[in-house]
């Protein structure tokens, strides 16, 4: 009985509930036509409303994004092989945990925390993609708190990060500091990826 009242209970928190579909009454065909272009063009104001040098933002941090995920994936791959189909959160923690097995199994000089030190800047610029991916809405990057980033950075190459920061606005500052540490993090991979076969 207890194992049915289970087995109930979780088959239940796995079923989806959807509202109910509710559908609207035909219009004459002038009024379709009308409601038809509301619906195409609702939303794309953003879209239109985004200028040449937001776009170019936004294309910048993107590759900057997916170089990231993609130079994670080269190191990460044996460790983990399902890496590739992790989200960008969870390849930071594989990320993590793989520092952590380096540490304790690693027969070369490691500087564990010289690596932990990337995990903070990493989840920032995280919270930054995921705030530009699932919001049609945001294409500034400066509304993103990007201290770590920033510090990671003046940390490691003080002469690279004085390079963006004096720019012209806070988007440009933030795509310099993501672009500046994407390229730290780079050489940074390929160094432990020296270390392995």
């Amino acid at each position: 009985m207890l194992l049915s009242f289970l087995k109930n209970l979780f088959s239940k928190r796995k079923e989806k509930k959807y509202e109910d579909i509710v559908y609207s009454l035909p219009g004459t065909p002038e009024e379709n036509t009308e409601k038809l272009k509301l619906l195409v063009v609702e939303g794309n104001e953003w879209g239109r409303s985004r200028t040449r040098e937001t776009a170019e933002t936004l294309g910048h941090l993107f590759s900057c994004f997916l170089l990231i995920e993609h130079k994670l994936e080269l190191l990460l791959i044996n460790f983990y092989p399902s890496i590739s189909s992790c989200m960008f959160g969870q390849k930071i923690q594989v990320y993590k945990d793989f520092i952590s097995e380096l540490e304790k199994t690693c027969p070369y000089e490691f500087d564990a925390k010289y690596y932990r030190n990337t995990i903070a800047p990493l989840k920032q610029i995280k919270t930054l993609r995921d705030t530009l991916a699932h919001n049609i809405k945001v294409v500034d990057p400066s509304g993103v708190d990007l201290r770590q980033v920033h510090s990671y950075v003046k940390k490691m190459d003080p002469i690279l990060s004085s390079s963006y920061a004096q720019a012209e606005s806070e988007s440009l500052r933030a795509v310099g500091g993501v672009a500046t540490f994407t390229f730290l993090l780079s050489v940074d991979l390929g160094k432990l990826r020296m270390y392995l076969k």
